[in-house]
């Protein structure tokens, strides 16, 4: 059962006193999906306003709306903040203090979700254990994960995500973690970030909220977090380095076993349900975690034999004819080479298909990072290359200076129609791209026309 919730207002930031047992159980930011008697937030974006929904939120059972001050002055009952994510944001950090479970926060560029998928299943073998939706981890996001909580829950695995400067002040202060893990700093949305150093500044702020006692978990391979992220009380994982080392035993088609040495030089070896070297890291932190709290490498090994990934990231789908590497999600430079080397390193009996989208929030960088990638295909053994978007183009430009095949299309909707008629039996083809590139459409469209056809 959710903790009821009576009102907020804006005095309560950092008082647990504002999470009061009343009338309204649980809460909304969608007025299609509200449930009788939560509260709803009346949220506001560059391309929508929550405000337009605020009657239709009351009319569909909501116990209150939130609204900024002197709108919606027409709805009842309605309760008026200067601002309602600012709001959600607060009763988030003092449902946070209320709590007396381990809060263990995922930040990074890259890695955040994986990360969390696997070290909630692990924790999960020992404790209820609550964690983020999908990646649901920005302004709007961490709290949601906050309020979602349920009274019985043992322990939150969350991830903590930014795009802009001065974010991660405000979530780091609602999350208050217990233990925070560091995956690594790369470029990504370099459009407000556009240095590692300002990226890593930002990420830093986490470790000023990480309560006495916590850790900071942190990638000893990574430069940029051993020169910036210094805290008095730090486990170290890594492959070069750290106190929790691992090296790569054997790898199948969709595994890999990895034989980790801990702090003691106890050695112990797991098998992990995912391909590549970015996920032995993955895997690293969160055995480092599940150590500092006790967890067996029994459990920790059931832990990732349960573990069920986050849609789209690095899921190899395997058709009769066809091998598809899912990892539409999101893109940015390091974690679409990290796709591409787990497409070179896959045994493969046909050809290697690189599909391609483009890499965004990347500011002025844009183009150099996409001439970049298109002159280092040559590195991943590219069969095929299928590019698509407006940066992307460059990407294309550049890899058939190399001598790479390729075609080029400008959305992925027209890559999803065209793209069965170029691909052939036994061909394996990686699909990746930045989310608003919509590259599931070309996932699915593969997936309809070669499970239908076999």
């Amino acid at each position: 059962m959710k903790t009821n919730w009576l009102f907020i207002t804006e005095s309560m930031q950092g008082s647990s006193h504002g999470v009061l047992s009343g009338v309204c159980k649980g809460f909304s930011i969608d007025s299609r999906t509200v449930k009788q008697g939560e509260l709803y937030f009346a949220l506001s974006g560059d391309r929508f306003d929550g405000h337009h929904f605020a009657g239709a939120a009351i009319q569909n059972g909501a116990a209150a709306v939130v609204v900024q001050k002197e709108r919606c002055s027409d709805i009842f009952p309605r309760i008026e903040v200067t601002n309602p994510l600012t709001a959600m944001q607060m009763l988030a950090g003092a449902v946070r203090n209320t709590l007396n479970i381990p809060v263990i926060a995922i930040t990074g560029s890259h890695g955040k979700t994986t990360t969390k998928d696997m070290l909630a299943s692990i924790m999960s073998q020992h404790f209820k254990t609550a964690s983020t939706f999908q990646n649901l981890n920005g302004l709007i996001g961490v709290p949601l994960t906050l309020l979602n909580m349920n009274q019985t829950d043992q322990m939150l695995i969350i991830e903590v995500g930014i795009s802009k400067p001065g974010e991660m002040e405000i979530l780091a202060s609602v999350v208050r973690p217990s233990d925070a893990i560091f995956t690594c700093v790369a470029a990504a949305h370099s459009e407000f970030m556009p240095t590692l150093d300002i990226i890593a500044h930002e990420k830093k702020k986490l470790m000023d909220q990480i309560l006495p006692g916590g850790h900071a978990i942190l990638n000893a391979d990574d430069p940029v977090i051993m020169k910036t992220c210094h805290y008095s009380n730090s486990v170290l994982y890594g492959i070069k380095s750290g106190d929790y080392r691992a090296e790569i035993s054997s790898a199948s088609s969709n595994s890999t076993a990895i034989t980790v040495n801990e702090p003691g030089q106890n050695n112990f070896t797991f098998q992990l349900p995912l391909k590549g070297i970015h996920n032995v890291y993955n895997a690293l932190a969160s055995i480092a975690v599940a150590r500092i709290y006790g967890m067996s490498p029994t459990n920790i090994q059931k832990g990732f034999d349960s573990t069920t990934v986050s849609p789209h990231r690095s899921q190899i789908i395997k058709l009769k004819n066809l091998t598809i590497i899912d990892d539409a999600y999101n893109a940015a430079p390091r974690s679409m080479r990290c796709a591409l080397q787990i497409l070179k390193d896959l045994d493969v009996s046909g050809r290697r298909i690189a599909v391609l989208g483009d890499m965004l929030e990347l500011g002025v960088s844009s183009a150099a990072e996409h001439d970049a990638l298109g002159s280092a295909l040559t590195d991943y053994s590219i069969d095929l290359l299928v590019a698509f978007g407006k940066f992307s183009e460059i990407l294309y430009q550049a890899a058939r200076e190399t001598g790479i095949n390729g075609h080029y299309f400008p959305d992925a909707k027209t890559v999803a129609e065209f793209l069965p008629e170029l691909t052939k039996k036994n061909d394996t083809i990686l699909v990746k791209a930045s989310r608003s590139m919509h590259a599931e459409q070309i996932v699915q469209a593969l997936k309809e026309i070669h499970m239908s056809c076999c």
